[in-house]
């Protein structure tokens, strides 16, 4: 099964255009919620982004994101341990999207757009180890 991984982002809605355009095959499309999107991520996945996989005939799946050692959502799970997300080394997506989805969608190829710059996390994740889901990285 090869899903794409929707993050609300510049990446993922151009993904979401090449899946459009019939550039890439996807079986589906999850968004690993960590509770702390911002109100326009959600309004604009609610307005552009879920009615186009609907008329694509492609499921749009939302799941509440937990990491594997936590039952906290992102936010609460910050609080408790007085830590800021790193963005740098980009725990939070391993932890809150990537690994998420990989439980709930076993076997499965997630598709997860980066920019150009970010090519070295193609290296670094390719495979989260202790699933069984491995993820392919498109850059376009």
């Amino acid at each position: 099964m090869r899903i794409l991984s929707f993050g609300g982002g510049v990446q993922t809605t151009a993904l979401s255009i090449l899946v459009a355009q019939g550039k890439v095959n996807v079986d589906a499309v999850v968004f690993a919620d960590t509770g702390c999107e911002k109100p326009e991520t959600y309004w604009y996945m609610d307005t552009y982004i879920k009615p186009l996989y609907q008329k694509l005939g492609i499921p749009f799946h939302s799941i509440k994101a937990t990491a594997n050692w936590t039952k906290e959502g992102l936010y609460q799970y910050c609080l408790s341990k007085s830590i800021i997300p790193d963005v740098k080394h980009k725990w939070c997506s391993k932890g809150f999207k990537a690994l998420p989805i990989s439980r709930q969608f076993p076997e499965c190829t997630q598709l997860i757009g980066f920019s150009v710059d970010e090519a070295y996390r193609s290296d670094k994740l390719a495979h989260i180890e202790g699933e069984s889901c491995w993820s392919g990285y498109c850059s376009h």
